[in-house]
């Protein structure tokens, strides 16, 4: 899939088969080829959202200091969100994978969020109190925070998602 971007109206397709998932892996191909961004500016590629529209993970590209760079998030029972560290990418596809978990109580702390780069793990963030939320759809694409200045085409490629395991290379 090639999304051109030329303005922040946000262009994505949506899976709709989550259905009250507790657990969620996703893995894709997506290469930045070459947009424009301002430094600093980042953007949403990928998000899970709840049966009311929220955004309960999201996988966001930046760009800093003239690299791109990955991170992913989670929301958490208390409204804001927890992030991995970035990580810098080439101008090149690369596999990105996610492993989404919320903790298995709505009071409880056990939910998790996993990436990986070029079959790479990267970070883990865990003990995170994010059982109030269920996954519902998931969203492929620029979908929010598109900047004024952003243009060019975004590639995203062999989207598999799965319940509870890695999927890998």
């Amino acid at each position: 899939m090639q999304a051109q971007i030329n303005s922040t109206i946000p262009i994505y397709i949506t899976n709709t088969a989550p259905n009250a998932e507790a657990s969620y892996h996703a893995r894709f191909y997506f290469s930045p080829n070459g947009i424009a961004m301002t430094n600093g500016s980042s953007h949403d590629i990928f998000i899970g959202r709840s049966s009311n529209g929220t955004i309960i993970v999201r996988i966001q590209l930046r760009r800093s200091s003239n690299t791109y760079q990955i991170r992913s998030g989670l929301l958490t029972n208390a409204g804001t969100y927890s992030y991995t560290s970035w990580y810098t990418i080439t101008n090149a596809a690369h596999p990105i994978e996610l492993a989404w978990l919320a903790a298995t109580t709505t009071g409880g702390s056990n939910g998790s969020i996993s990436l990986w780069i070029d079959s790479s793990p990267k970070e883990t963030k865990s003990k995170i109190a994010n059982g109030s939320y269920r996954l519902e759809d998931v969203v492929l694409g620029p979908s929010s925070g598109l900047a004024a200045g952003t243009t060019g085409t975004e590639y995203y490629d062999a989207f598999v998602s799965t319940r509870t395991t890695y999927i890998g290379p």
